[in-house]
């Protein structure tokens, strides 16, 4: 397809979002990485306000990955929410409820869904076939230990996503764990693998400590049970035991906040441990560039984007395995990964891989940029 046949192609990216307040890592970063590194592509997004005062409904022009992007919210949401009716009712149905109240203001285009309920949501409502993304590993989401909805009812995420299978105008699936279940369903399948952003983390400079500076540890994730943030922090307690001053970071928010606050004292880690919140992507780039280490604690993951802007940060990576299923890590070379999630196991890895090459720990990177990753998925999403 020529670039002028492409030039007023547009894409709706329909995800409950707020592009104007992204979370680290995930989806948001996805996202914001296809709208920034896409040619030829008018983008609009249909997602949610985490602000009171943004109203729903309405289309308003916004700054985006620095493009000008449409954009309607169509719920209120505060992803990080635990208290009150509100927070009772899943996401994806107040994200769904607002959908179809606000369903005659959706514009005519190409749908990308990242939720498989929203993309048969979409289907449903005749909006043509979706391009349906699919991040996370399914045997983890629909485990004991996911905080997902859908670990109740299973069987409703399985009969969704057979749904989906056959309405999506293509597939793209963010992890290798669910590929062959799902080639069954579709042998068009696009298997793809997550990307870091070039001009954010190429470009921040690795600070340098003095010897006599605390081991500095970060840590990036939504504070869930997914990401176990609690074993980061007894991860620091094995550290320190192991006679290592430790000061951990740890960016993001989520709905266990307030517990990991009231665990710090109890665990002795007030001065230990920094909850700095959701930051910035660029934020983020300077705070893992002022770390030694990056540490993933995650139950299981699709393709983490945290690991490889680590990587293009010169920062290495202790994780455990569900941390890392694509296998990214080498020992010596650019991090560990940790089969066990004992928190000695990953302590001693941490001292192992405190100062690894940057060089090397970028070079295990260099292929994944957004730069040339993203345009390579459109073209494959195309065929």
């Amino acid at each position: 397809m020529s670039k002028a046949e492409t030039h007023f192609r547009r894409v709706v990216i329909v995800e409950h979002f707020d592009p104007e307040n992204l979370t680290p890592g995930g989806i948001d970063s996805i996202i914001h990485d296809i709208v920034k590194y896409s040619d030829g592509i008018q983008f609009a997004v249909v997602g949610i306000a985490t602000s009171k005062s943004k109203q729903l409904g309405k289309w308003t022009e916004i700054d985006f990955a620095g493009r000008r992007i449409s954009y309607l919210p169509v719920a209120q949401l505060d992803r990080f929410r635990t208290g009150g009716l509100r927070s009772r009712l899943p996401h994806s149905l107040q994200f769904a409820l607002g959908l179809l109240l606000f369903r005659r203001r959706l514009p005519l285009g190409e749908y990308h869904a990242h939720r498989i309920e929203t993309g048969l949501l979409l289907a449903m409502m005749l909006l043509g076939k979706p391009v349906q993304f699919i991040h996370n590993d399914s045997a983890g989401l629909l485990s004991n230990e996911s905080d997902s909805v859908w670990r109740r009812i299973p069987f409703a995420y399985r009969t969704i996503e057979r749904a989906v299978a056959r309405v999506a105008k293509r597939i793209v699936l963010f992890n290798v764990s669910d590929s062959e279940r799902l080639r069954e369903q579709r042998q068009d399948l696009i298997v793809s693998r997550t990307w870091f952003d070039t001009d954010i983390f190429l470009a921040t400079t690795k600070s340098l400590k003095s010897k006599d500076e605390d081991l500095r540890v970060c840590w990036v994730g939504r504070l869930d049970h997914q990401k176990d943030p609690f074993l980061a922090l007894q991860v620091v307690q094995s550290l320190k035991a192991l006679g290592r001053r430790t000061r951990l970071v740890m960016i993001g928010d989520g709905a266990l906040r307030e517990m990991i606050q009231e665990a710090l004292p109890r665990l002795d880690l007030i001065n230990n441990v920094e909850l700095a919140g959701a930051l910035p992507r660029a934020e983020v780039a300077r705070r893992m560039a002022n770390s030694d280490v990056l540490l993933m604690t995650s139950r299981y993951e699709g393709s983490p984007v945290v690991l490889l802007e680590a990587g293009a940060s010169g920062l290495p990576v202790v994780a455990t395995s569900g941390s890392d299923p694509d296998s990214a890590l080498q020992r010596g070379t650019n991090g560990e990964r940790v089969t066990s999630r004992d928190a000695s196991e990953l302590a001693e890895a941490i001292l192992r891989s405190e100062g690894l090459s940057s060089d090397l720990c970028r070079k295990s990177v260099v292929d994944r940029s957004a730069k040339s990753s993203v345009p390579t998925l459109i073209e494959a999403i195309e065929q």
